[in-house]
């Protein structure tokens, strides 16, 4: 699927935009769950 670019910023850096929720077939995974419950248990 092709989505147009992001407008970069004056630093070239591209904004984050989150994934589409069409694409049901992605899932997080496990390197990613783990992160997600580090930040929840460090800042929660």
């Amino acid at each position: 699927m092709d989505t147009p670019p992001s407008p970069r910023s004056p630093h070239g850096i591209r904004r984050m935009g989150g994934r589409d929720p069409g694409e049901s077939f992605r899932v997080a995974s496990p390197l990613e769950l783990l992160l997600d419950l580090t930040f929840v248990i460090a800042f929660g």
